[in-house]
């Protein structure tokens, strides 16, 4: 049976974030409710799929055997099981360390992350939701002209949140919130014209959905670029989003026709490479069912 683990703010067993960074999703419960985190909750949603019912169920992190999306691999240190698995997971930061004997790596999220641990290569490279390119959930809605801001929720820890959120709602973005449902959040980006984020996953789900996506940079007080770089690394030049900062999208009226020009030809760029790796991804999941879990 595989038993997944995947970060929640909220859980009993998780010190990956210290006890002030559990202030942004006290705020958030004034605009949406719930204590999880769109791009880890994306783990249930296609791990759930790719395995039978009954034979997945997220775990805690001493008793897990498998690691999928998220920035956990440094937590491979406190798993107790006799075999983790890990298919894409990848590092927080450029920290050099060695996994643990019972880790088998069958694949990296990208580059950087295969680059900094010891002895564990892996030739398969890619942010596991980036199967959602082959693995799309029934009823998403046909594009539109609906713009999408999606803020990672270390902005809710900040002074300015409220000034950043107006600033994108004057100008009819329609906001995805971190605790967003998974369903809700794929279907609103699935059907939008462009996207404009500072967190890791909702840019990954919109290059998975061929969504022209940019990085708003320097509102994740929380983040560094490191993981953003990773995953981007697995792209021919290491193909990076085009990025915008507050000063910069405070001073143009609109979302500049060039920055938005510069994400639609990123789409073409990278399209051949995500339908590779996420078929690379699915074959790699089947065979790890087959050969250690079921």
């Amino acid at each position: 049976m595989i038993k997944p683990y995947w970060w929640r703010p909220l859980a009993l067993d998780n010190n990956l974030h210290k006890v002030q960074q559990l202030k942004p999703w006290i705020v958030l419960q004034k605009f949406n409710k719930g204590f999880t985190n769109f791009g880890d909750e994306l783990n249930q949603l296609i791990l759930f799929d790719l395995f039978e019912a009954g034979n997945a169920k997220r775990s805690t992190l001493s008793e897990t055997n498998f690691f999928f999306i998220g920035s956990i691999l440094e937590l491979t240190q406190r798993t107790k099981s006799e075999t983790l698995h890990v298919l894409g997971s990848g590092i927080r930061n450029a920290n050099s360390f060695n996994l643990p004997r019972n880790v088998h790596a069958h694949a990296f999220r990208g580059k950087l992350t295969a680059k900094y641990i010891s002895g564990k290569g892996s030739d398969v490279l890619g942010d596991p939701a980036l199967i959602l390119s082959r693995f799309r959930p029934a009823n998403l809605p046909s594009k539109s002209s609906v713009k999408v801001f999606a803020p990672h929720f270390s902005l809710f820890a900040t002074q300015h949140y409220m000034e950043v959120l107006q600033l994108f709602q004057d100008r009819e973005f329609q906001i995805l919130w971190p605790n967003s449902d998974t369903k809700e959040a794929l279907s609103l980006i699935a059907s939008s014209d462009f996207l404009v984020s500072s967190a890791l996953h909702p840019l990954i789900v919109a290059d998975a959905f061929g969504i022209p996506a940019i990085y708003f940079e320097d509102q994740s007080p929380f983040e560094s670029r490191f993981k953003y770089e990773d995953y981007c690394s697995i792209f021919d030049g290491g193909n990076f989003w085009p990025s915008i900062n507050l000063r910069n999208f405070c001073s143009e009226k609109d979302m500049s026709a060039q920055l938005v020009e510069q994400s639609s030809q990123r789409v073409f760029e990278i399209e051949e490479t995500i339908l590779q790796i996420s078929g690379d991804l699915i074959k790699l999941v089947e065979r790890v069912k087959k050969d250690y879990l079921l």
